[in-house]
């Protein structure tokens, strides 16, 4: 008896039929696992290119004239319409500042102290918690992706 067991556990151990199925099962799994890491990655990479168009959007609209610049909140509600933002999943922050050609500082006034009119520039960022396909905290954790625009009002 023992030796029929011996024999046919060495049998079975020397058996190569059922070897490629073997070896496409773990190949295929691995391969499964990148294949949906890359999606993630495109996916982070489409939504993020998203974004920098939406805050695009927001710094044109400040680009309609001073007045529009200065005025924040209309230009953080157009950027969440530009966005089609209705579950207020991102944050938007604006930026107003000035400077004078030589590069120092002002508080926006228009005139700079050498005589030159000052330069308006507006910044608006867009940022959002991305979520991965599958959610592993332990290896990924709170992921957040943004998009900004810069530009020059005056």
């Amino acid at each position: 008896m023992k030796n029929r067991l011996q024999n046919y556990i060495l049998g079975l151990v020397r058996d190569r039929s059922g070897s490629v199925v073997v070896e496409l099962a773990l190949i295929m799994s691995v391969f499964i696992l990148l294949m949906l890491g890359g999606y993630d990655i495109s996916r982070m990479a489409i939504e993020t290119h998203e974004l920098e168009q939406v805050a695009r959007s927001g710094a044109q609209y400040a680009l309609l004239g001073q007045p529009n610049a200065q005025d924040t909140a209309t230009i953080i509600s157009e950027t969440r319409e530009a966005a089609g933002d209705e579950a207020d999943l991102i944050t938007v922050t604006v930026t107003t500042f000035c400077e004078c050609p030589n590069g120092t500082g002002n508080n926006c006034s228009d005139i700079c102290s050498n005589g030159s009119i000052s330069l308006m520039y507006v910044s608006v960022t867009v940022t959002k918690p991305f979520i991965f396909l599958f959610n592993l905290p332990v290896v990924f954790g709170s992921f957040t992706i943004s998009g900004s625009a810069n530009m020059r009002i005056r």
